[in-house]
C-alpha cells in the first residue's frame, strides 16, 4: 500500500529579517526507504541546509503519522511506549546511527545494596556522558528501615573508582515527598557497587553495557559531523570528551580488577 510523504523545508531569503517561504509538498512513496531517497533529492536539489529542514512525515492512507524522515535521511518511527521512543526503521547506506537498536534489549544488571534491598542497574540515554549509568531500586527496598516507593541515581566509573551523582539522587519514602537521598546511603551504594564490581562476571557485563552505549553515542556525533553543512564545532567538542569519558572508565575497571586480583 503506497503511503504519503509531506516534505516540509524553509526556503533561502537574503535578508534575515524576512520571513523565508515554505516549501510543502507532498507525494506518494512505495515505503519508507523511498521516502528517505525522496527528502535527500530535494534536500540537495534546493541546497537545503540542517536549520532550515523542518522533516518528512510519512503517513498512511488514514493520515495516520507513521514516521519522520530526518536530514541525513533516517526515518524515525514513535513508539511511545518503548524505553526509546523513536527507533531507526530505515538507515541509509553510511549514516551511523544510535537508534539502531531498541536499548529495552540490553537487559539490566541487578545489585544488592546491604541494609537496603535490589536496585537494576540500566544505560542512561538520555545523559549526555558517554558512560554514565543509571541505578533504581527495585519493589522492597528500605530506607533507615522504613519502606521506599524509590530510590534512584547515576554513577559513573573512573580510574579513581565509582563516581555517585549525588546531586541528582532522590528517594521518596511511602507517604512522604521526594527528597534528597541520605549520604549514608550513597555511601553505602558507592561501597556496593566497588564490591559488586570485583567480581570479574560482574565488571564484564557492566563494560559490555557501557561499550554498547558508548559506540552509539560515538555513533550519533560522527554522523552529526558527517551529514551536515555547518562547523559543529560543539559536536567536535563533545566527541572528543565522550573518548575521554571512555578511556577513564576502562581505567577505571582495570583498577578495580587489579585491586580484586589475589596478592602473590
Amino acid at each position: 500500500m503506497p503511503l504519503n510523504l509531506r516534505i516540509l523545508f524553509l526556503g533561502h531569503v537574503s535578508d534575515p529579517k524576512e520571513l523565508p517561504p515554505v516549501h510543502d509538498e507532498t507525494i506518494q512513496v512505495a515505503g519508507f526507504a523511498e521516502a528517505s531517497k525522496a527528502c535527500l533529492e530535494r534536500i540537495k536539489a534546493n541546497g537545503v541546509i540542517r536549520d532550515q529542514w523542518a522533516g518528512g512525515i510519512v503517513t498512511d492512507d488514514q493520515g495516520r503519522e507513521l514516521a519522520q524522515v530526518s536530514y541525513n535521511g533516517l526515518v524515525f518511527e514513535d513508539r511511545p511506549h518503548a524505553q526509546n521512543r523513536y527507533i531507526a526503521v530505515h538507515i541509509p547506506t553510511g549514516v551511523a546511527s544510535r537508534w539502531i537498536e531498541e536499548p529495552a534489549k540490553v537487559e539490566p544488571l541487578r545489585l544488592d545494596i546491604p541494609g537496603h534491598g535490589a536496585c537494576l542497574i540500566t544505560r542512561d540515554r538520555n545523559d549526555q556522558s558517554a558512560t554514565r549509568l543509571h541505578l533504581a531500586s527495585e519493589p522492597g527496598f528500605q530506607v533507615d528501615g522504613k519502606a521506599a516507593d524509590y530510590f534512584e541515581t547515576k554513577f559513573d566509573i573512573v580510574p579513581e573508582g565509582i563516581a555517585i551523582f549525588r546531586n541528582s539522587a532522590i528517594y521518596k519514602l511511602a507517604g512522604d515527598g521526594d527528597d534528597d537521598a541520605p549520604e549514608a546511603l550513597l555511601d553505602t551504594t558507592q561501597e556496593a557497587i566497588t564490591d559488586w564490581l570485583r567480581d570479574p562476571e560482574n565488571a564484564a557485563s557492566l563494560t559490555a553495557m557501557v561499550e554498547r552505549l558508548a559506540i552509539d553515542v560515538l555513533d550519533w556525533e560522527r554522523s552529526m559531523l558527517s551529514n551536515s553543512d555547518r562547523d559543529h564545532e560543539e559536536e567536535r567538542r563533545n566527541l572528543l570528551a565522550h573518548v575521554i569519558q571512555i578511556a577513564a572508565f576502562r581505567e577505571g575497571i582495570e583498577t578495580l580488577k587489579a585491586q580484586a586480583a589475589p596478592k602473590p
